[in-house]
């Protein structure tokens, strides 16, 4: 999957050393691996949050139990059954950015739904890219 984030304040990271690229916007881009998963939130649906099954009905939902896994596991390599797409591109976001995305976009509708409440930011419609 090819996901698009605005980014308002771009970094790098060199030798533990974060250093700003200056102004954005810029576009930050990733290719999510093809074996990366995520399952999307649907009416009676659950996920395994460390090691406990919890039901999420939305993409809110999934997004919040998702940002709660990673919070309880900061700092560390986390693994989130079934999400691990959504993990790799918050812990990618971390070593571009010092700030939110200002926007998503996705070639996967469902992903960039996900992404979009994940980061709470706006999908970027077509017409605008």
């Amino acid at each position: 999957m090819r996901v698009e984030l605005g980014n308002q304040s771009p970094i790098e990271i060199v030798d533990g050393q974060v250093r700003s690229l200056g102004d954005g916007p810029v576009v930050t881009t990733m290719n999510v691996r093809e074996n990366a998963t995520y399952e999307v939130a649907k009416r009676g649906s659950k996920t395994d949050v460390n090691g406990s099954e919890v039901g999420v009905e939305s993409a809110r939902e999934l997004a919040g139990e998702i940002s709660m896994h990673l919070m309880s596991n900061s700092g560390q390599t986390s693994h989130m059954p079934g999400q691990e797409a959504a993990i790799e591109v918050v812990r990618t976001w971390a070593s571009h950015s010092d700030k939110p995305p200002i926007w998503v976009r996705c070639d996967d509708g469902d992903f960039e739904v996900l992404l979009s409440h994940l980061f709470q930011a706006p999908i970027l419609p077509a017409e605008e890219a």
